[in-house]
């Protein structure tokens, strides 16, 4: 959290007090879901090199924490008074890290209502409690969203991770349903009546994610990119971290339902420990 004294010069100079969201993972549910319903436009907007000032304006307010409709609506009206010239900071500039790199990692929304009666869970944070074949799938899913746009495969995306619970799920501690992709299309009409700002929040909560182990994993992630420039496009995370395994995780069937961390961890070590031995040699 971020702190800023506000100096107001008017007739009568008074200074304002607010705290600034300043972290991904200290957002509020609805500042999340307001980043997630703007956030597309905000790519376009900076793809095409338009001005970001009003639409950090906007969003330095959502991330304004504990004021009263009232007293933000008091603090819009104070920030226009703002000389920004004997400013010691930039208001603007506390937004600047939503824009630098997306750290989201925490899952705020665990369980998304739809309608009346339907409930559906989400995955842990940093996506701790997936599996490698459901990582694999939503990944496709989440780049084939990033090239084209079309909303189809955000939804297929969020019904990767996003499902319905079932008896027993005591025993997991997962509270959703098996990860099944032949049986994706059973809850993907439930999805699609889910607020566009809710998937969002969950696109941002995988590419924070993503973030995270491709740098904490990054000889998995490097070798994997590598083999898939090699072998085509058409095969999946699945199917490279199988080939590159070199059968340490045995085949499809005994893979696939693994955590998806500790085999990217397993995996690490595995590329490490062939890389220390190459340099004996």
């Amino acid at each position: 959290m971020k702190y800023l004294d506000l100096k107001i010069n008017s007739e009568q100079p008074r200074t304002i007090s607010v705290a600034i969201t300043d972290k991904w993972n200290e957002l509020s549910c609805n500042q999340i879901l307001y980043i997630g319903l703007l956030w597309q436009s905000w790519q376009l907007m900076l793809k095409n090199g338009a001005s970001m000032q009003v639409a950090k304006a906007r969003l330095l307010v959502s991330l304004i924490n504990d004021k009263t409709p009232k007293e933000i609506k008091e603090i819009l009206n104070l920030l226009s008074q703002i000389d920004f010239e004997e400013s010691d900071v930039n208001p603007l500039a506390l937004t600047d890290f939503i824009f630098e790199s997306n750290k989201l990692t925490k899952n705020n929304f665990p369980i998304i209502k739809i309608g009346w009666f339907k409930k559906l869970y989400g995955p842990e944070d940093r996506l701790a409690n997936i599996t490698i074949n459901e990582f694999s799938f939503a990944l496709n899913f989440f780049n084939s969203y990033n090239k084209t746009g079309n909303e189809e495969f955000l939804n297929n995306f969020v019904a990767c991770l996003y499902r319905p619970t079932y008896k027993g799920w005591e025993v997991t501690g997962d509270r959703r349903k098996p990860f099944n992709p032949f049986t994706i299309e059973q809850h993907l009409a439930t999805v699609k009546k889910m607020e566009f700002a809710y998937k969002q929040a969950t696109y941002l909560l995988f590419a924070g994610s993503m973030d995270s182990l491709s740098n904490e994993f990054k000889r998995v992630f490097s070798k994997a990119d590598s083999e898939k420039k090699t072998t085509g496009t058409k095969q999946t995370f699945l199917d490279v971290i199988l080939k590159i395994s070199g059968g340490k995780f045995g085949n499809f069937d005994q893979t696939k339902d693994q955590n998806a961390y500790l085999v990217l961890k397993e995996l690490q070590n595995l590329l490490e420990e062939s890389e220390n031995n190459k340099g004996k040699k």
